[in-house]
C-alpha cells in the first residue's frame, strides 16, 4: 500500500539514518585528522633520526682523522698511557683545558 504520507516510524528511522551518516563523516575527519597527525610525527622523528645519524656520521670523521694522525705519527695510546706518569699527564692536561674554557666563558662574558 503506498501512501503519500511517512509513517512515524517511518521518519524516525529516516532521521535515525541522518544522524548516523553525520556521525559517520565526523568519524572519518577525525580517522583523517589522527592519520595525518601520525604522518606529521613520524616525519619528525625520521628528520631527528637522519639528523642523529648525520651527527654521528661526523663524529666518526673526526675519530678517523685522529686515528690517521696517530698512525702516521706511530703513537700507541694504550702503550702510552701504560707508562708511569701517564695519570699525572693526563690530570694535569685536563687542568689546563679548564683553565682555558674558563678564560674563553670570561671573555665572552667581557664582550657581550
Amino acid at each position: 500500500m503506498a501512501t503519500t504520507e511517512e509513517s512515524p516510524e517511518l521518519s524516525a528511522l529516516r532521521a535515525q539514518v541522518r544522524q548516523l551518516e553525520r556521525e559517520l563523516v565526523d568519524q572519518a575527519a577525525q580517522a583523517g585528522a589522527a592519520v595525518a597527525s601520525a604522518e606529521d610525527r613520524a616525519l619528525e622523528l625520521m628528520r631527528e633520526h637522519e639528523e642523529a645519524i648525520a651527527g654521528r656520521e661526523a663524529e666518526i670523521v673526526q675519530l678517523k682523522e685522529r686515528l690517521y694522525w696517530l698512525d702516521h705519527w706511530n703513537v700507541d695510546l694504550n702503550e702510552l698511557m701504560r707508562r708511569p706518569g701517564a695519570d699525572s699527564a693526563r690530570a694535569f692536561a685536563r687542568g689546563v683545558r679548564d683553565v682555558s674554557r674558563l678564560f674563553k666563558r670570561f671573555k665572552r662574558r667581557l664582550l657581550s
